[in-house]
């Protein structure tokens, strides 16, 4: 099924579909994201979720709300913390966290606020609401390829759904693996390499920051600006960005400041799809066909991959 997009007009919310169509009326003080079969809506300051036919199936009482995931979403109530529905609106686990991400291939993150070391510490729930990795980490990550990245402070690796160390701590910073491979910040030199699941640095630490790897390519900096490479370690785009993002859908966003500062979007080729005066504007990544654009005028839009919009708010 193909998401629908949610849009905001003279203060109101509805959704649209991929041509723009509205298929959602704009009837609500607000709307949001509409992920896997659900869309975020808000009346009163409250916030729940509506499906694709625009039927409420989960009424505005919360005071925060995630996406739904795997069958459940994240809410919040002011006062007494995160917990988590189901798609009837019917707690799994009622209200205790001090946060709480979607799902991601079974597991959840959620922290508590440790008062002995005044900051969040985090674990992990399963789909039955159970405790299965204790609140031992600083730094977390959702899980991606069967690890997720956990830390203390600026000593991180990666665990298991156990939460057994696959790959010990030993990274400054340490990214989410992503088509077998992962970012990380290596001590010694503090550069940005690449490591596989089995720990082992095969992409050289020599970049100044890097992103993930998507459609086999990766955003990395070399000095002040970005490029991309391949797996194999070539530059397949040369370093000329002031910003770059992880390829979407074929595309990638870029920040291009050579001659007056834009949002672009570019595929493998290094071919401009779309261009956004970046002074005045916003961009999203592609998803589901669409993304999200601030028009110079101030209003926000969706483009097609051909750079047309579908919909603009003014």
């Amino acid at each position: 099924m193909n998401e629908l997009f949610n849009v905001n007009k003279n203060g109101k919310g509805g959704f649209i579909d991929l041509t723009g169509k509205v298929v959602i009326p704009l009837q609500f003080d607000s709307t949001g994201y509409f992920k896997n079969g659900f869309g975020y809506i808000e009346k009163q300051d409250k916030c729940g979720f509506v499906n694709k036919f625009g039927i409420t199936v989960v009424a505005p009482k919360f005071d925060d709300c995630g996406f739904f995931s795997e069958g459940f979403a994240p809410v919040m109530i002011e006062g007494k913390g995160w917990g988590f529905i189901d798609k009837q609106g019917k707690w799994l686990v009622k209200p205790q966290f001090n946060s709480a991400n979607s799902f991601s291939e079974g597991m959840a993150l959620v922290g508590i606020y440790d008062n002995k070391a005044r900051d969040l510490k985090y674990g992990y729930i399963d789909r039955r609401g159970r405790k299965v990795i204790d609140f031992n980490f600083f730094l977390a990550s959702d899980f991606s390829e069967g690890l997720a990245a956990v830390g203390f402070e600026d000593n991180c690796g990666y665990i298991d759904k156990t939460g057994k160390f696959i790959i010990k701590p030993r990274f400054l910073f340490a990214q989410k693996f992503s088509e077998g491979l992962a970012g990380v910040e290596i001590r010694a030199s503090k550069k940005y390499g690449y490591i596989n699941k089995f720990g082992n640095l095969v992409i050289p630490d020599k970049y100044d920051d890097s992103g993930d790897f998507s459609g086999n390519l990766a955003p990395v900096k070399i000095d002040k600006e970005w490029g991309y490479i391949d797996k194999n370690n070539n530059i397949v785009i040369e370093p000329q960005f002031d910003e770059a993002w992880n390829f979407s859908e074929g595309l990638a966003r870029v920040i291009n400041c050579r001659k007056s500062c834009k949002f672009e979007y570019i595929d493998k080729n290094r071919d401009v799809v779309a261009e956004f005066l970046f002074e005045t504007s916003g961009a999203d990544d592609f998803h589901n066909g669409l993304a999200a654009i601030v028009t110079d005028e101030g209003g926000a839009g969706y483009i097609n991959k051909k750079g047309a919009f579908v919909w603009r708010e003014k």
